[in-house]
């Protein structure tokens, strides 16, 4: 009866289990900074100055490009990325919702696989950190979503397959 309810209002079921699991990891943890952070930020000023590439940094341009602009825009803060993070980590969870949804044609199937996204809790903690690694989970859930259109949008043709068996 209760997975019935979760399901009936499953984007509010998302959301709820999405704000909950966050909420722990910012209420125990806080956020966090690694030292990786500072050379991010650090590169973001440098990409200010004009200097656009930096050693291995490069492989980062997106992740820094990010916190240039905010640092730009005068509102850099851990707070304000963290948020920015989470925001970009909801609309991807949704995402996968979605993308699941359209590869399986069902959407039980995508409240099936947000709900086992939610079990790999670790995934979650780099939302609150500084660093690539919030973008890039959330990037892969965005570029499932696109694929997932793409496939459906495709029409399926079978046609080169039974030409295949005919020969054969």
């Amino acid at each position: 009866m209760a997975i019935a309810s979760l399901y009936k209002y499953r984007h509010v079921s998302i959301l709820f289990i999405f704000v909950i699991i966050n909420g722990f990891y910012y209420w125990f943890r806080g956020i966090l900074g690694v030292d990786d952070t500072e050379r991010f930020l650090k590169s973001a000023q440098l990409l200010l100055e004009g200097d656009l590439f930096q050693s291995h940094d490069f492989w980062y341009i997106t992740y820094c490009s990010f916190l240039g602009l905010l640092l730009k825009i005068g509102c850099y803060s851990p707070e304000v990325v963290v948020c920015i993070q989470l925001l970009v980590s909801l609309s991807a969870t949704y995402a996968l919702f979605f993308a699941a949804s359209n590869f399986f044609k069902n959407e039980i199937y995508g409240f099936v696989t947000v709900g086992l996204n939610f079990l790999f809790l670790k995934m979650y903690t780099w939302n609150f950190f500084v660093l690539t690694e919030a973008f890039y989970c959330s990037f892969i859930c965005f570029f499932l979503y696109t694929l997932s259109k793409y496939y459906s949008l495709k029409p399926v043709s079978y046609t080169h397959l039974r030409a295949h068996e005919t020969r054969g």
